[in-house]
């Protein structure tokens, strides 16, 4: 399970609107000192990601919360998101190419 710390932002209806920090792996690297993304990521800041979940805790606004995705779940989004268009592309060049 990976999991994040967010932030609720506000409640609407029985959705959270949440807001965490997007995390650079450039804190945990070696070689960080010599790399350009490292230093763009020094240059640009913190920056934050907002979304909606299901209020299921009965967050109230200002709370933190722990949000948890399986990773099922992000392997079967990758492939939607990376996959599919491909597999497209790739069907629709050989019925272009008939």
């Amino acid at each position: 399970m990976i999991e994040q710390q967010a932030t609720v932002m506000s409640i609407e209806g029985d959705q959270l609107v949440l807001e965490a920090e997007t995390q650079s792996s450039c804190q945990s690297c070696e070689v960080k000192s010599g790399c350009g993304t490292s230093v763009l990521a020094k240059w640009v800041g913190k920056k934050f990601t907002r979304f909606q979940a299901k209020n299921t805790v009965q967050a109230s606004v200002g709370d933190q919360v722990v949000v948890g995705l399986s990773e099922t779940a992000l392997l079967q989004g990758s492939l939607a998101i990376y996959f599919l268009p491909l597999l497209g592309m790739i069907v629709f060049a050989l019925v272009a190419n008939i």
